[in-house]
């Protein structure tokens, strides 16, 4: 069994993380769970019984007993198998029987759901986990997979965005179930190559319900660092140090996302989905500026920077923008820099 991570930088404009199967530990008791917006869960975790048996395998979950509105709810998925009731594959060349005892958890968040039902009214919603590709191609080389057997395989860890489910969420309690369905994977990833299908159990199962009480979001803040004032340095970068910077606390959404914007008037656009990371900090790096050639003097420069907050997670050509996925400016200033390193 093997676990592939790997780490995709775009433009050096921000990084993501694309983790095959991220495997877990056996489902233990949780802390507290800071995902964006935030704690988002409290109190231990419990575990829901088996599901019902499909092809030999069953399924169970585990989570918290308790989570705000809106958050990546943390969900811990585990297998069990009956091997003599497992599907068997014929081998070649000498035509033996295999037993089928292995489930394909190349991103494996794209093959799961959660529906969630409130145990007062009987509304249900269904939720899915965020793209596992972060929208880049990907290739399934068969190397990740769960092992099945009569003992609990790990668990795989899958958080799902009750943001998604909106407002129609309220505060209660909800019977939760995860769906397994291995007929959601995407062709392409297997496109030219292997896994064959057959080398993995197919099929639909579901874990018994757990419940889990949700209760109504409380508001919180984040910490940034964040410049009062930018200059030019002697080597030609707009920079920021250590006096020229506060710690900022701003009101963040449970579920949301959080981005920096960089605009330069008349000059590009830098996004990110970190802010800065420390009180020593490059806002742009000038020295291949053609302005610049032959000592020529720029202009006043001026930055726009902004921090904001987006329901859309970071990936591949991510640009959000204001009016779409719930996209809500939390802090922006305009700074004017002098041309002339020396004037601080």
């Amino acid at each position: 069994m093997s676990c592939l991570s790997r780490s995709l930088t775009y433009a050096a404009l921000f990084t993501v993380s694309v983790t095959c199967a991220a495997l877990a530990s056996p489902i233990e008791p949780a802390h507290e769970s800071k995902g964006p917006g935030g704690p988002a869960t409290r109190e231990a975790e419990h575990s829901s019984l088996w599901g019902p048996a499909v092809r030999g395998v069953q399924m169970r979950i585990g989570g918290p007993v308790t989570a705000e509105q809106h958050v990546l709810l943390p969900l811990s998925v585990q297998f069990l198998a009956d091997p003599d009731h497992l599907p068997q594959q014929q081998t070649t060349p000498d035509n033996r029987s295999r037993v089928v005892d292995r489930i394909d958890a190349f991103l494996f968040p794209a093959c799961v759901t959660l529906t969630l039902v409130n145990t007062a009214t009987g509304e249900q919603v269904t939720v899915e986990p965020h793209d596992p590709t972060s929208g880049m191609p990907v290739r399934d080389l068969g190397d990740t997979f769960i092992k099945l057997g009569v003992q609990p395989g790990v668990a795989v860890a899958v958080e799902f965005p009750l943001l998604s489910a909106g407002d129609a969420m309220k505060p209660g309690s909800y019977d939760c179930t995860v769906n397994y369905d291995s007929s959601r994977r995407r062709p392409e990833w297997t496109a030219g190559g292997p896994p064959a299908v057959e080398e993995f159990w197919s099929g639909q199962v579901s874990s018994a319900p757990l419940r889990i009480e949700i209760v109504a979001e409380t508001p919180k803040k984040s910490e940034f660092i964040l410049p009062k004032r930018l200059h030019l340095s002697t080597d030609h970068q707009v920079v920021f140090g250590a006096d020229d910077a506060e710690h900022i606390k701003l009101p963040v959404r449970n579920g949301y996302f959080t981005g920096m914007r960089i605009t330069r008037e008349n000059g590009p656009e830098t996004l990110t989905n970190a802010g800065f990371s420390g009180t020593d900090a490059t806002v742009e790096d000038l020295k291949g500026d053609p302005g610049l050639a032959g000592g020529k003097a720029l202009p006043k420069l001026s930055y726009t920077i902004e921090i904001f907050e987006t329901a859309e997670p970071a990936k591949h050509f991510w640009m959000p923008v204001s009016g779409a996925n719930g996209y809500q400016t939390l802090w922006k200033q305009v700074f004017e820099v002098s041309a002339d390193p020396t004037a601080h």
